[in-house]
């Protein structure tokens, strides 16, 4: 009894030892963290760690620049790719860079893995006869999503004496077009922008209690209440061929 009971106690200074002490991290992290964690997010990152990983900015307040630092490492597995895409995938996390070379596609494969109870999802062209042109839509089983046109952008290049058109999406076109088949399906979980930087737009998927929670240590690129209508929470019209210009902001864009 006498060695479990002093086994026990050293097990718990050696606790305490290892661990920063309260000044080494700031009350805004922690906050952020318990936020974090209390909807089941970003389960393998401690406090402890945030020094380690931040620097002396963990005694700071938290700041867009070192939140999305943080959220972009951790989700990127700590340089392990297997990691990166299990935590990526639980999460429902989805994120661009501005220096990568992602496609649209690429996108949208990465937005249906994150809420694979939409089922199929596809980027395609259809023909649109009153403009005499072609449209992108974005589609699931038996519900479509146009893309604004405001939103496309040609841009032409020459390759081997040939002439080239390429178009570019807006990725937050792609995911706001997303939500709103979500909402069409009747899914509660729609994805909102994370606060972070110009380089970098991440999403996560949310169901409206859990965003509300987040909303509490703004983690969002804006108020929740400003981003309830790119989330579509409170529509329900099966009908998805209405405008989506007013939900978008301007942002990356990828081809």
């Amino acid at each position: 009894m006498l060695a479990r009971w002093v086994w026990e106690r050293v097990t718990a200074a050696r606790e305490r030892i290892s661990k920063p002490p309260e000044s080494a991290v700031h009350v805004e992290w922690r906050r952020y963290l318990e936020a974090l964690h209390t909807v089941g997010l970003a389960t393998d990152l401690d406090v402890a760690t945030l020094p380690s990983r931040l620097g002396d900015a963990a005694r700071s307040v938290p700041t867009s620049e070192h939140i999305a630092r943080l959220l972009d490492a951790y989700y990127r597995g700590d340089g392990d790719v297997e990691t990166g895409m299990r935590r990526a995938r639980a999460d429902r996390y989805v994120t661009h860079h501005a220096s990568d070379r992602s496609t649209a596609r690429q996108i949208v494969g990465r937005l249906r893995i994150a809420v694979p109870e939409i089922g199929p999802l596809a980027l395609v062209d259809e023909d649109a006869r009153r403009e005499r042109a072609t449209m992108l839509s974005l589609r699931t089983f038996r519900r479509r999503a146009p893309l604004p046109q405001r939103e496309l952008d040609a841009e032409q290049f020459e390759h081997s004496g040939l002439l080239y058109v390429r178009r570019t999406i807006t990725v937050r076109a792609l995911v706001a077009a997303t939500n709103a088949l979500l909402a069409s399906r009747g899914i509660a979980r729609r994805f909102l922008p994370l606060d972070g930087t110009e380089q970098c737009e991440a999403y996560l998927a949310l169901e409206p209690g859990d965003a509300a929670v987040l909303d509490l240590v703004d983690a969002f690129a804006a108020p929740l209440d400003e981003l309830r209508a790119f989330a579509g929470w409170g529509e329900s019209s099966p009908e998805l061929d209405a405008d989506l210009e007013e939900l978008i902001a301007p942002t990356a864009r990828v081809a």
